[in-house]
């Protein structure tokens, strides 16, 4: 069985390390640990980055992570969230903003945030409210790994891919395939995502 974290050194350059994928050069070898558990070790090696804490971010940043975890594969679609923001003048004068999204069931839910003199304080303040809601702190503690992190993690070496080549095979397929099966392993774990949430509903 592979180990969980399989590494090896590349060369004498200080040491290059190489991750699960990258170590199995030969595309037979590569082949047979992909089909025989290999991918599974990955994403139970990546779950330790389950969750997603925004406490040192800015709430707008920590909103807009919050989507581009949750969305995941889906990400590329229309805007999943917006902002908008009205001017109040009763019980204080200021700004009052909403945030709108699509992005859970495929139904509209809004968050209002409080006055604020400001556009930008006022966005803030909703952000604010929509990170704590107690639904949204759920999915967050769920959130799989970042879907950036899982395709560095598999990226293929140039003497993978050309041997994937000669073989006829096409190597982008074959990363694809790789993402895909070890980002769907979350879900088995009881991860979060739209994609996962949309055909649980």
């Amino acid at each position: 069985m592979e180990p969980l974290a399989k590494r090896a050194k590349l060369g004498d350059d200080g040491g290059i390390e190489l991750h699960e994928v990258q170590c199995h050069g030969d595309v037979k070898d590569l082949l047979r640990w992909m089909g025989h558990g290999g991918l599974i070790h990955v994403t139970l090696a990546m779950s330790q980055d389950i969750g997603f804490n925004w406490q040192s971010l800015h709430p707008k940043i920590a909103v807009q992570l919050f989507f581009l975890r949750y969305c995941g594969l889906k990400m590329g679609m229309e805007a999943q969230y917006e902002y908008i923001c009205d001017t109040v003048a009763w019980p204080e004068s200021g700004y009052v903003a909403t945030l709108v999204t699509r992005g859970f069931y495929d139904r509209r839910f809004s968050f209002r945030g409080k006055v604020r003199q400001t556009i930008a304080a006022a966005e803030t303040s909703v952000a604010q409210v929509f990170l704590s809601h107690p639904s949204i702190i759920e999915i967050a503690s769920r959130l799989p790994p970042p879907l950036p992190d899982v395709r560095h993690r598999l990226l293929l070496t140039k003497p993978q891919r050309e041997a994937l080549a000669a073989a006829g095979l096409s190597w982008e397929a074959v990363q694809e395939d790789m993402v895909q099966k070890v980002y769907f392993g979350f879900q088995s774990m009881g991860c979060r995502s739209q994609l996962w949430d949309a055909s649980a509903a």
